[in-house]
């Protein structure tokens, strides 16, 4: 893999006094690759790929435009390896962190902490670690052996358990779940500084996170964030992964349930109201087919620029079948799957649950 490279230069524009993004890969260029990650910058999308590596995707913008955080792969069935990547020095960096082993990102916030988690003392630990200082702060929830941070606005840090089958937001060392009727498991993407939260979840009789999963709004009410299911009108599906301290939202939607996905963005004031379909360029958009490709959003900075990965290849498209992912024991998180208490990854098929008991 490619963790162990130094930094890798890229014929990339600097950035100047305006911050203006410019990618390395041009549009004519992303068939060359399953999927590049994406900025939108001023309504114009701009692609970046980690050189060598057929997957990109970025999974945080620093609010200067100064510096993006990178996943990136080689290989379909390899995991995702963190980079960041250096938009005034034309640098592709991969990142890891000596004090936190095991080390996994999960996103980069506004002031440029990387936030993520690590294996700690009592299992896995949330980790906001700070590129220029190399500072690593740690984070456990008690009663709980995983632990990971999603986003952190000052001192206000969302995080999750169990790979993700629940949310909480830690603020002045007092931690509040989010609660969202009929919901059984809420995974958040960004908080803003109104401490408002979104992310997506699985509802009501849906076992599993897919690309069927909807979003979720969460708010507080002075005693606890509610979180409440969010859907744009006249969409199949709705995902809601980034909101910024002004209030404008991002994510992705389907038109169709067979249809690519396509990013949007609107004011959490009034969504319906203020709906901005971003689509992709005219060429871009012919080479996609199945619902797994398209322009998947990660986030929304406080500029407004939205990140993310535009998938040519579709990561999963078994996951758009009927046959549920894990054999209905589990949830997926990311290409992974995470099984239901009782059953354990089949060493054969790492799509699927089994019982612990028949190994």
């Amino acid at each position: 893999m490619l963790a162990g490279l130094g930094a890798t230069s890229l014929a990339l524009a600097a950035c100047g006094d305006d911050t203006s993004i410019a990618g390395n890969v041009s549009a004519a260029q992303v068939t060359n690759y399953d999927s590049v990650g994406f900025i939108l910058d001023d309504g114009e999308y701009e692609f970046f790929a980690m050189p060598d590596a057929s997957w990109t995707r970025i999974i945080g913008l620093r609010s200067d435009g100064e510096q993006a955080l990178v996943w990136f792969r080689d290989d379909a069935d390899a995991g995702y390896e963190p980079a960041l990547l250096d938009l005034t020095k034309t640098e592709f960096i991969p990142l890891t962190v000596a004090d936190a082993p095991g080390f996994f990102a999960r996103g980069l916030t506004g002031d440029g902490r990387v936030v993520g988690g690590a294996e700690g003392d009592g299992g896995t630990e949330g980790v906001i670690y700070d590129p220029e200082s190399g500072a690593v702060n740690w984070l456990e929830r008690p009663g709980s052996d995983f632990t990971g941070i999603s986003d952190a606005v000052d001192d206000v840090v969302l995080g999750y358990t169990d790979a993700g089958m629940a949310t909480f937001v830690q603020s002045d060392d007092v931690i509040f779940d989010i609660h969202g009727d009929d919901a059984n498991r809420l995974l958040g993407i960004q908080v803003n500084a109104d401490n408002v939260v979104v992310g997506y979840a699985s509802w009501g009789d849906d076992p599993m996170w897919d690309p069927l999963t909807r979003g979720f709004i969460a708010t507080f009410d002075g005693d606890e964030y509610i979180a409440e299911p969010f859907s744009l009108p006249g969409a199949a599906r709705t995902t809601i992964t980034g909101i910024n301290d002004d209030g404008r939202i991002a994510g992705h939607v389907h038109q169709a349930d067979d249809t690519p996905m396509t990013a949007y963005s609107a004011d959490l004031a009034d969504p319906d109201g203020t709906l901005e379909l971003h689509p992709l360029p005219d060429d871009v958009t012919a080479m996609l087919s199945t619902p797994g490709t398209g322009a998947s959003v990660w986030g929304i900075d406080h500029q407004g620029r939205i990140f993310g990965a535009l998938f040519i290849t579709d990561p999963e498209p078994e996951l758009w079948s009927e046959d549920e992912p894990c054999g209905g024991h589990g949830h997926l998180h990311g290409t992974e799957c995470h099984c239901d208490d009782g059953y354990v990854l089949d060493p054969d098929d790492p799509g699927m649950c089994r019982l612990e008991s028949d190994e």
